[in-house]
Parts: C-alpha cells; sequence; structure tokens
C-alpha cells in the first residue's frame, strides 16, 4: 500500500505522477474559485445569522486540502479577496487559515493586506498577529508587523492588549531601544470602567465591562511574562528608565517595571529595587498616587512575589498613608483591604510592619479610620483562625491592637475616643462574623466598652449606634448574640430609671441636693399612664457629683436604639420597652420653669433647669425615633401606640418652648456648649433653641410617618404645632440631599438621615404635606375673617378611633406653644420649603416614581385627589403636565391669596415654582414631540414670570431688624418693606425676566422705565434704595439674553429659517438700545460706585459678544441686503453705550477707583474691536469714525491723562 502511495505523488511539487500536471492545477484552482464562490454567495442566502456563519465555516474549512492541489498564489489571492467580502467572524477564521496556505513569497502582499484591515477593524488585529507569529517573517517584514502592533497599542481591545503586548516585546529582537519608549507612551494601565480614562478609551470595542480589573491583571502578567523571556527588553526597559529625568515624562508603567524586575532577582533585580526606592522618595506624589488608585488587582497579584518584594511594595504603600494627600491615602488603605481578603496570611507576615499604620491615626478622616480598622479586624480574625499555622508574632497584632483601642478609649481626648469607638466597632462586627470561637472576643470587647461608658459618654453612644446598624444590616448575626445585646444594653438603661409605686417616685421623696449645695424637690411630668412602673430620673442624674455620671444621659438615646433593633431581631416585639413609651420625666419644679421662676433663681440653677429640659426634650425625640412606625408592642395596639406618640410630640413642642425661654435666662456658655458647628438651619432664626438642636440625635425616617398620622387628629388646630415641628425637621433633613459632607460627626450625636432612606419615605409623607398645607392656609382664613382671635387653650390631639389616657397630658402653663396662630406661619413655610428643595434635587429628576409622587400630590384638584390612590404619570407629555398643574397650585398661593402671607412664605412659593420649572425643563429634554412639550413649557415659565412680577410689585411688611426681639418690625413706611431683601430681590427678577415669554422687549422697558423713573410707580421693588440691587439684575440679565443671542446666531450661521434670523436681527437690535439706556443711565448716579462698576462690566462683556457675531451679520447682510439698517441701528445703540462706558472709566481714573481701572484696558481693547469689526461687515464706506472729545459724566470735557501739578522750587523763583 506504501508503493502505491508513493507512485501516485512525486517527491518533488507534490503532483500526480500520471496525467499532465498543468491540467490538474487549472482544476485544483477551478476548484478553489468555486469554493470560494460558494462562501461568498451563501452569504446571499436566507439563513439566520448564526445558521449561516455555520455553514460559511463548514465550506471554509475544506480549504485545507487545496494546498495539495492548487498553487500558494492564487489561493492566497483568493482568500485575501474573500477577506474583504465576509463579515467580521468569518473574517477571523480566514486569517487563521492564511498560516497553512500562504507561501513564502506572499508573506508582504499577506502581511500589507492584514495591516489595511487591522485600520478598518481594530478587533481584528490579534489574529492577524497570531498568523504573522506563525510565519517565518524576514527582519524588514518582522519589524513591519511590530510597528503594525505598537501603533494600535493604545485603541486594542482590552481583552486582546495582553497578546498583544507580549508580541511586541519578544518579536522585538534588536529594535528593543527604539520600541521600548513607544510601548511606555501607549501602554496605558487603565481599567475600561476607571473615570481616569480619557475619553477615547472610555468606549473599546470587546472590553467586557463586568471584568475591568481581570483585564489589567492579565495586561500586567503579559508585561511580567514578556520581561521574563526576554532579557534584553528588561535591560532596555531599565536604560529607558534610568534616563528619565522629570517627573512629567514618568507613566504608570514605570512605577510597576521595576517591581516586576526585582522579583526576577539577578542584575537587574537589585538595579531596579535601588530605582524604585529612588521614585518612592523623590519620585511625584501624583505618579505614584495613579499607580496605586485602581490597580488592587496588580497589588493583588504582586502579593504572590517574595518577601523582599512584598516589604517594598508595602513601603511604597506606607509612604502613601503618611502622604495627607486624602485620595493617595484611600487608595493605599483600598489595596491593604483588598489584601486582606485576598492573601491575608501574607500581611500576617508583616504584622509588626503594618503597626505602624496606626502612628498616622490624626490624618485620616472617619471613612478611612473605617478602612483601616477593617484591614486590621480581617488580620486579627486571620490569625485566630489559623490557630497553629501562625506564628507567636502574627498573633501577637491582636493583642498590639486590642491595647491600642483601650488606650484610645480611656484617653480624655474626644478625637482618640472616637477613633477607639470606631476600631473597637469594626472589630466587634468582624469578630461576630468570623469563626465560633472568635464570638467570646467580640463579648469581652463589648463588655469593656459597656463598663468604660461613664468615662467616655460620647464615644459610647457612637458606639450603640454602630452596633444598631450592623443588627439592621447583618441578618446573619447569632441569636444569642442578640439577646446578650439585649440584656446588656437594657441593664446598662435600667441605671437611668427609678421605681414609682402608686405615682409616687422613691427618688422624688426628698429633697435632691444639686452641685452649689441647693436642694431641689423634684417632680413627676406628664406620665401617660396612671400605673407607670418606671420614671426617668433626670433631675437625680444632674444632681450627681462626678461630671462623668451626669454626661451619661448623652447616651441612654443611643442605648434606645440599640435595644430597638435587638428587641425586633430577637422577639419582633418592642414589649420590654412599653415602659418607656408612658413613664413620667422626673424633672425640676413647673413653677421654676417660667419666666418669673428663672428670673429668681441664681445663676447655676438657671442652667440646671436648661440643662434638664434639654435633656428631656432628647427624650422625647428618642421616644419619637423608637415607636414611631407602628412597631409591635406587647400589650398596646397600633392605634393606642399612634395615640401616645402623637401626645409625646405635642409635650415635644412644648419642652422646646420651655427650653427657648430656660436659654434665655441661661449663661451664653451654655448655648455654645451643647452646639456643634453645623449648616444653617431654617429652624434656627429668631431662637436659641436652634442652635442647641443641632447637637441633637435627629429624627429618624420613621418619625416623619407621623405627619400621615396627624391628619386623624380630630381638631384642626391641634395639629398645627406638631406638623410645623415635624415638617421643619424633615426641611433641614432634605438640606443635605445631593450634598456630601467631609466633616466628621461630633461624639454624642448619630449620623445624618441616610438619603436613601429619607426619599423611599417622601412618597407617603408627600399627600399629607399636601394636606397639612391646604388645611393651614384656610385655618389662617378662618383666622383673619374671625379678626385674629383664637382660643386660650389647645386640648391635647386625639386620633380617630383611639382613647386618650387619663391624666394631665399636657403642660398647663405652655398651651400657647401649641396655638395654631403662632404654628401655621412654620407650618406654611416648611412646607413649601420641603417642596422646594425636593423639587430642586437630583433625585427627583432621576426616580420617576418620586417625581410622580411630588407632582400628583400637588395637583390643581385638591387636597382629596392628593390623598387618594395617586395616578400614574406616563410619559413626558403628561409629566408636564403634571408640572403645569403644580405651578399654577403655588401661583395661587403666590398670587390669589386669601390669607394672610407674610413676604418668606411666598417667595419661598416663587423659588418652590422655580425648582418645578427646572424640573420641567429636566423632563422636556427627553421629549420625542418637542414642538408640543415647548409650548406647554412656556406657559409654565409664564407662571412663574407672572408670580415673580406680582410679589415685586407688591410693597411688603418690613423685614425685622437683627438682633431685634422677636416680632419685632421697622416702623412701616412706603416702599421699606424690600429694605433688606436684596438677594430675594435679584432673585425675583432673574425669575420675572429670565422666564418671561419676550425677555428681550420686556428687558427693554424695565430699563427704559428705570431711566425715566417710570418703574417707581409701577413697581414697588425699585426705588433709590434698591437702585444698585435693580442696576445689577438688569445687566445680569441682559448679558445672559445676549449670550443666548449670540449662540442662537452661531446656529443659525449653519442652518436656520429666515424668519429666525429675521427675530434674531430684531432682537439684536432691542439688545442694543437696552444696552445703550443702562449704560446712560450711569449719568444719574454718577457717584453709585456699585452702578458704575456694574456699567463697565456689561459694556466689556456686550462689545465681546458683538465681535464674536460678526460672521453672522457678514452673512446676513449679503442674503439680505435690508438687514443693514438693523445693524446700523445695533452699531448707533451700542456706539451710545461705550461712549458711556468710557466717560465711566475717564472718571474712575481721575477718582482713582481700583475696581473699575483694572477693567479699563480690557475695556479699550474691545471697544477698539468693535470699529474694525463694523468695518468689515458693512464696508468702510458706509462707516463714519469721528474724533470725540473725552468728558466725563456730566459732559464736561476733561484730559485723557491725568496731570500731577509740578512743584516749583523756592531757589530757582528766588533767583528769577
Amino acid at each position: 500500500m506504501g508503493s502505491q502511495l508513493t507512485q501516485k505523488r512525486s517527491p518533488a511539487g507534490g503532483n500526480p505522477a500520471r496525467g499532465t500536471g498543468s491540467a490538474k492545477r487549472v482544476r485544483a484552482d477551478t476548484d478553489a474559485s468555486v469554493f470560494l464562490d460558494v462562501v461568498r454567495q451563501a452569504g446571499c442566502t436566507d439563513y439566520a445569522a448564526t445558521e449561516l456563519l455555520r455553514l460559511q465555516r463548514l465550506i471554509l474549512a475544506q480549504f485545507r486540502w487545496l494546498d495539495s492541489l492548487a498553487s500558494g498564489g492564487t489561493l492566497t489571492g483568493r482568500l485575501l479577496e474573500l477577506l474583504d467580502a465576509c463579515t467580521s467572524d468569518l473574517q477571523r477564521d480566514v486569517i487563521k487559515f492564511l498560516p497553512e496556505i500562504v507561501t513564502e513569497e506572499h508573506h508582504a502582499e499577506v502581511l500589507d493586506k492584514l495591516r489595511k484591515t487591522c485600520e478598518t477593524d481594530v478587533a481584528l488585529l490579534l489574529p492577524a498577529l497570531e498568523a504573522l507569529s506563525m510565519l517565518c517573517l524576514d527582519d524588514e517584514l518582522q519589524d513591519a508587523a511590530v510597528g503594525m502592533a505598537i501603533d494600535r497599542l493604545d485603541s486594542v481591545s482590552v481583552a486582546d492588549l495582553p497578546a498583544v503586548l507580549h508580541f511586541v516585546l519578544v518579536h522585538a529582537d534588536c529594535k528593543l531601544r527604539q520600541v521600548v519608549p513607544l510601548v511606555r507612551e501607549k501602554l496605558l494601565f487603565l481599567a475600561p470602567a476607571d473615570p481616569r480614562l480619557p475619553g477615547a478609551q472610555a468606549d473599546v470595542q470587546g472590553a467586557p465591562a463586568d471584568a475591568p480589573a481581570d483585564d489589567e491583571l492579565h495586561t500586567f502578567l503579559a508585561l511580567r511574562n514578556s520581561l521574563r523571556l526576554s532579557p534584553a527588553a528588561c535591560s532596555s526597559f531599565m536604560a529607558e528608565l534610568k534616563s528619565l529625568t522629570g517627573d512629567d515624562e514618568r507613566r504608570v508603567t514605570d512605577v510597576w517595571v521595576p517591581l516586576i524586575l526585582h522579583s526576577f532577582g539577578g542584575s537587574h533585580g537589585k538595579a531596579a529595587g535601588t530605582l524604585f526606592k529612588k521614585q518612592v522618595t523623590d519620585g511625584s506624589r501624583a505618579l505614584l498616587s495613579r499607580a496605586i488608585v485602581g490597580h488592587q488587582a496588580v497589588l493583588h497579584e504582586l502579593g504572590g512575589m517574595d518577601a523582599s518584594s512584598q516589604k517594598e511594595v508595602l513601603r511604597a504603600l506606607h509612604a502613601h498613608l503618611g502622604s495627607q494627600a486624602a485620595p493617595q491615602v484611600s487608595a493605599a488603605l483600598a489595596a491593604l483591604l483588598r489584601l486582606s481578603v485576598s492573601r491575608p496570611l501574607a500581611l500576617l507576615r508583616h504584622a509588626t510592619f503594618l503597626m505602624a499604620i496606626l502612628d498616622h491615626m490624626d490624618a485620616y478622616s472617619p471613612e478611612q479610620l473605617h478602612m483601616v480598622f477593617e484591614l486590621f479586624s480581617e488580620l486579627v480574625v486571620c490569625a485566630s483562625a489559623e490557630g497553629g499555622d501562625t506564628t507567636r508574632s502574627q498573633l501577637r497584632i491582636g493583642q498590639e491592637l486590642q491595647a491600642f483601642l483601650q488606650k484610645q478609649m480611656s484617653s480624655s481626648d474626644a478625637r482618640a475616643q472616637r477613633v477607639g469607638v470606631i476600631g473597637t466597632a469594626r472589630l466587634v462586627r468582624r469578630l461576630w462574623r468570623g469563626p465560633p470561637a472568635c464570638a467570646a472576643q467580640a463579648k469581652e470587647h463589648v463588655r469593656r466598652v459597656f463598663e468604660g461608658a461613664a468615662a467616655s459618654p460620647g464615644g459610647f453612644a457612637v458606639f450603640c449606634d454602630d452596633l444598631a446598624d450592623f443588627l439592621d444590616e447583618d441578618q446573619s448575626v447569632p441569636s444569642e448574640v442578640v439577646a446578650w445585646l439585649s440584656e446588656a444594653a437594657n441593664d446598662c438603661l435600667d441605671g437611668f430609671m427609678a421605681d414609682v409605686d402608686h405615682g409616687v417616685c422613691a427618688d422624688n421623696a426628698a429633697e435632691i441636693m444639686v452641685p452649689g449645695g441647693f436642694h431641689i424637690q423634684g417632680e413627676l411630668w406628664l406620665s401617660l399612664h396612671q400605673e407607670a412602673p418606671v420614671a426617668y430620673s433626670i433631675l437625680p442624674r444632674l444632681a450627681m457629683t462626678h461630671a462623668a455620671d451626669r454626661d451619661a444621659l448623652l447616651y441612654v438615646g443611643a442605648l434606645l436604639r440599640l435595644m430597638r433593633e435587638a428587641l425586633l431581631r430577637r422577639s419582633g416585639t418592642l414589649g420590654e420597652l412599653e415602659a418607656t413609651l408612658v413613664c413620667p420625666l422626673l424633672l425640676p419644679p413647673a413653677d421654676m420653669t417660667t419666666r418669673c421662676g428663672l428670673t429668681a433663681l441664681p445663676p447655676t440653677r438657671r442652667e440646671l433647669v436648661a440643662l434638664a429640659l434639654w435633656h428631656a426634650v432628647t427624650w422625647l425625640r428618642e421616644a419619637l425615633n423608637t415607636f414611631s412606625g407602628d412597631p409591635p408592642t406587647a400589650t398596646l395596639g397600633a392605634v393606642e401606640v399612634r395615640q401616645l406618640v402623637v401626645l409625646r410630640l405635642q409635650q415635644l413642642c412644648q419642652f422646646e418652648a420651655l427650653l427657648e425661654v430656660a436659654l434665655e435666662h441661661a449663661p451664653p456658655s451654655f448655648a455654645k456648649a451643647k452646639t456643634v458647628k453645623a449648616k444653617h438651619q431654617p429652624w434656627e432664626k429668631g431662637s436659641r433653641v436652634g442652635e442647641v438642636r443641632r447637637g441633637m440625635r435627629p429624627l429618624q425616617a420613621p418619625a416623619f410617618l407621623l405627619v400621615a398620622c396627624l391628619n386623624e387628629v380630630e381638631q384642626p388646630a391641634a395639629r398645627a404645632a406638631p406638623a410645623a415641628y415635624l415638617l421643619a425637621e424633615l426641611q433641614g433633613q432634605m438640606d443635605t440631599l445631593d450634598t456630601s459632607s467631609t466633616r466628621p460627626m461630633p461624639p454624642g450625636t448619630m449620623k445624618p438621615q441616610c438619603e436613601a432612606e429619607l426619599l423611599r419615605t417622601l412618597p407617603a409623607i408627600l399627600p399629607a404635606l399636601r394636606l397639612h398645607l391646604d388645611s393651614a392656609l384656610q385655618l389662617q382664613q378662618a383666622l383673619d375673617a374671625d379678626g385674629g382671635e383664637e382660643e386660650d387653650s389647645v386640648a391635647p390631639a386625639h386620633l380617630r378611633d383611639a382613647a386618650l389616657p387619663e391624666g394631665p397630658l399636657l403642660i398647663a402653663h405652655e398651651t400657647e406653644a401649641l396655638a395654631p396662630r403662632a404654628a401655621l406661619g412654620r407650618l406654611i413655610s416648611s412646607a413649601l420649603g420641603c417642596v422646594r428643595r425636593l423639587a430642586g434635587s437630583r433625585a427627583v429628576k432621576t426616580d420617576a416614581a418620586l417625581r410622580n409622587a411630588l407632582l400628583a400630590a400637588f395637583a390643581p384638584e385638591g387636597a382629596g385627589v392628593a390623598a387618594a390612590a395617586q395616578p400614574e404619570v406616563e410619559g413626558v407629555e403628561q409629566a408636564l403636565a403634571a408640572c403645569s398643574g403644580a405651578c399654577t397650585y403655588f401661583e395661587g398661593l403666590a398670587c390669589q391669596r386669601g390669607y394672610s402671607a407674610g413676604f418668606d412664605c411666598v417667595y419661598v412659593a416663587v423659588t418652590a415654582m422655580h425648582a418645578l420649572v427646572v424640573l420641567a425643563e429636566a423632563t422636556a429634554a427627553h421629549a420625542a414631540n418637542a414642538d408640543a412639550c415647548e409650548a406647554v413649557l412656556q406657559v409654565i415659565k409664564g407662571k412663574l414670570s407672572s408670580a415673580a412680577r406680582a410679589m415685586l410689585a407688591e410693597d411688603w411688611d418690613p423685614a425685622p431688624r437683627k438682633g431685634a426681639p422677636k416680632g419685632a418690625l421697622k416702623a412701616a413706611a412706603p416702599r421699606h418693606g424690600w429694605h433688606g431683601r436684596a438677594p430675594a430681590m435679584a432673585a425675583l427678577v432673574r425669575f420675572y425676566l429670565g422666564y418671561h415669554c419676550e425677555p428681550v422687549a420686556e428687558l427693554l422697558r424695565l430699563a427704559s422705565a428705570i431711566a425715566h423713573a417710570d418703574a417707581t410707580n409701577a413697581c414697588a421693588a425699585f426705588s433709590e434704595a434698591t437702585v444698585a440691587t435693580w442696576y445689577r439684575a438688569l445687566v445680569d440679565q441682559l448679558i445672559t439674553q445676549w449670550e443666548a443671542l449670540r449662540a442662537a446666531m452661531a446656529r443659525a450661521a449653519s442652518a436656520g429659517a429666515e424668519q429666525d434670523r429675521g427675530k434674531l436681527t430684531r432682537d439684536a437690535a432691542r439688545c442694543s438700545e437696552a444696552f445703550s439706556r443702562l449704560a446712560r443711565f450711569t449719568r444719574q448716579h454718577e457717584h453709585n460706585q456699585l452702578v458704575l462698576g456694574q456699567a463697565v462690566r456689561l459694556g466689556i462683556r456686550f462689545a465681546e459678544a458683538l465681535l464674536r457675531m460678526e460672521s453672522f451679520w457678514k452673512e446676513r447682510l449679503a442674503a439680505c441686503p435690508s438687514a443693514a439698517t438693523a445693524f446700523k441701528a445695533v452699531c448707533e445703540h451700542t456706539s451710545k453705550g461705550t461712549r458711556a462706558c468710557q466717560a465711566v472709566c475717564q472718571v474712575a481714573k481721575a477718582r482713582k477707583d481700583l475696581a473699575i481701572t483694572g477693567k479699563v484696558p480690557r475695556a479699550k481693547r474691545a471697544f477698539e474691536a468693535l470699529l474694525s469689526m463694523a468695518g468689515n461687515v458693512c464696508g468702510d464706506a458706509a462707516l463714519w469714525i469721528g474724533v470725540l472729545k473725552n468728558k466725563d459724566l456730566a459732559g464736561q470735557e476733561m484730559l485723557s491723562q491725568a496731570q500731577e501739578p509740578v512743584p516749583c522750587d523756592n531757589e530757582d523763583v528766588q533767583g528769577l
């Protein structure tokens, strides 16, 4: 059989021994062409895409035997022709077949074709390089292939980058000295999702979106393997890195390559280690930060190096930790934290070195402190779990960390205590999630913290809050741990309770000695149950000798929260906390809390009364946080709990009123001691209680659901003050939406309300907020109709279907705090403020459900519709219609008022309309029918403009004087209501003009009115005292409209209807006339520096924008010669305006007004350039330029250069 085969084929050419070889070859070439045509024609069939690709690949696979029949050149040419005609998926298969068919004489043709193909589709670069690597290319073609790969190194897919990089470094050979600089320039160690990635690299084809770190790691591994295989590449890289002189020449690659070479050892390893140390000590921090931030996967791989290399990496990270640059510190901690999870044993080998991280505690932010202690917690758990596999030094890390935390907790410094609390909380969390053997260690840490609570009350409060968050977030906490925490919190809470027997407290039987040697007889306040077993012992605690015992009241709220979470996890009810809801408060006697009683007390006892009331307020707020949201209890029903919580809310309003009175008589240092620096809140105006409220724990999201519960109160007058209190608190927390604060929270205060949780609660609150707002407006109208008279007493709020408990439920001498007259203004202002803040937040623009809830709640149909099931708002058109309806509602509040509303309430309503207009604009941006949406949007804007104009036309009551008593006003005088309200006036002018249907025409009208003093009769907001504010507002609006007109002209220069261009020319003429009038307005106010400065600013901006309109005017005059009239009008008005601005500049130079003279050179350059621009547009023949004299604002001629008098020499004079 073997002999038969040898006879069929000749040894040289592989042709059959019988017959004519040329005939066989022609037949083979014909067969090859037929096969290729079949592949090409298969693409024209009706097969599905996957079936078609499978068919084409099956046909193409038959080419494997054609090389024995057909000539290589013919078949290669046909395959290259097929490469242009097939799809990208089939192109990969064609490229893979090329090495099996192509002959040596066609290598250049194949390389040239593959280079052109990769220029069209860079995704084919990898199969092309794989095919070229299988060919025996000569040196010239090899260099060309390497160059093709380098040219596309910065545009290739990140998934293909490792193989491309490996090809470049392995096949460069003797050209490595030229190749290495190009690789450094084009190789970016960046993942596709990294925000630092340039825009050209953001959408790389073929990059898997779910694993950017893996692609980067593969690139790093390819670089390391290529360097390991090519010693010449290592030498070239070292030579290139040593030749770099400045930090601006270095790349991220230059940081990682020395580490790779150092891991290889040998001569290159030693030199690379020295180079890396120099980079760490002398290099740029920004470069080292870029090498670490976002590259944790590479650091993870470096953990597999030898001990020496690992220590070098840790030293580099430690250098970043001490840099005091927040991004570098966070990046280094993130890298260490990832290594602690993936390679804990490798880090434990350097435990002694890692303990040096604790030396930088003062420079860490709260977030970085959490990362630090998460790192050490992971290592402690790993060392405990490994047991015998760890050394004694590795086990010591837990002992050293425990000693460090104890030292921090026992420190007298508040920041050190916070560090100890955060570290202990992180460690306890990780121990309880670790092996069962770690639970005992966690209990020991918690027990130690509870025992030292008196030494650090603020730190203990933070610790309890962290444990409560842990129980709320992690549902896998063992039940025995939850039970143990519940018992520990309950035992600690019992120390603040006093036993009560038949309404008599044992601690109240005798007088209590308070600091200073005084005795006070305590009194039980406001028990909600006749048989309450305990009382909250505030006064006895404050009477204790040691300050630590008195300050222990600071962490009672945190204890309540911890116990609440533990009870709900353990039994699902709050049965053990029912007594805290109904228990009375042991406080000083009621007669000491009145104004007369406080006046008769010495200063020390006044401070004691104020402090007792402050702790009473914090207790009642924690009661709202604990029992809001209808938590299950053992004996009380949901309705009974709601009734008791509403009563506590009423009492809270009364206690805050008492606290405000006590603060007026307390020493000034008391408010400063109870407050922390925080953002100004709306409730702080005119009262000191707002200052100390910032030091209290905030209300949680379930507490705000009481806004809806208050609608069930039968007496409308009884729910005004509680609703105002909740809405003011809600407005304060909504001010933190879309903002992030880096300020650390002080000890003893809870972190601000989570934004996500607050946003989830708002859809349930908004309908109730609308009902409260409508009810407040109706009640205000009723009080106005009755002449302002109201009842002196307010009954306890009684919910429907609920029974009131027996006994005195409210403070008898502080019922005015619950009176509706004082609360209605706060309720209306706070409700409108909440709507304004929510409508202007980023969340309502991205969350369609929240947006729909807001718009449905304020539909114009009425409160009944808002309280019912909210209709679905589908589509952009319906959303805009809902926005228009909500604006109609607020327009009625601002314009057609049937109630006695002050300036603040109406202004908040107008600003809420502005927030809705911005929301409507954001919604209309996604509309398919732009014309219809634009019509609705113009209607919405018109409502805002009308409301702002109506507010400007009214003369309001004067604003209260700064430092004046609450309710004190200035003497009423015409047009004095706008004094002190300049920012609001400027905003209203902006709303009025910016959203007017014809802003340019209205701006011209107003400019003419103020120039002739006609605005004084038409608008109450305009007067001599407010002229500077008005002038600046008009200048800002004119600049805005002029810049918008310039942008519209730029767009119309390329495309635009003829009527649009005509409107633009008319608006340009109006704007120039308004500019002329505003500029010449300075003649009437030549001594008003604010007006003069704004005029020069307007002239510069107006002239510079007009210069950029030159191309539009040239095209306009060429297409429509009649437009020359409009352009000449623009030039005429502009000339008058710039002439007035030049006069202002001359006056400023004479007066040596530095605020204006600094702008004079820029103004003169812009004004002189206008002459050249006018000549270019309308021709020199049509332009007349005259020489004018320098005149001041009064029209008097003045010298262009100020001349100083020359002093005379007395001797010369005498000689003459």
